[in-house]
């Protein structure tokens, strides 16, 4: 019942003046900008985590980018070397086969003549 008593008082007292703490006009405007630079702080801290956050995300983007772009640059590499091998044969018939065909087509004219 003691315990009771003393937890009744607690909440039922009254506040008396000797209890009350009064600062002065420089340690208020001083409490006042600690508690500015508590909030500033944590919303600082809270705009770093969702910056940690977003560039994490952004570098998650940037190495699937990296993967697609190797891939199309690999793609790009077997087509050049497609293309390569093409001009290599285009030449070799340019340069063998036009002169083959004028021989051929005047050994050809001739024998039609006789």
């Amino acid at each position: 019942m003691a315990i009771m008593s003393l937890k009744l008082t607690v909440f039922t007292q009254t506040i008396s003046r000797d209890s009350l703490k009064c600062f002065t006009y420089s340690e208020a405007k001083t409490i006042i900008i600690d508690l500015k630079k508590g909030v500033i702080c944590d919303s600082i801290s809270q705009i770093q985590g969702l910056q940690i956050v977003n560039f994490k995300e952004i570098i998650t983007n940037k190495d699937e980018e990296i993967f697609i772009k190797n891939s199309q640059i690999s793609d790009k590499e077997k087509n050049i070397k497609a293309l390569n091998l093409k001009l290599k044969v285009y030449k070799k018939v340019s340069k063998f086969g036009i002169p083959t065909a004028l021989i051929g087509g005047f050994f050809l004219g001739i024998y039609l003549n006789k």
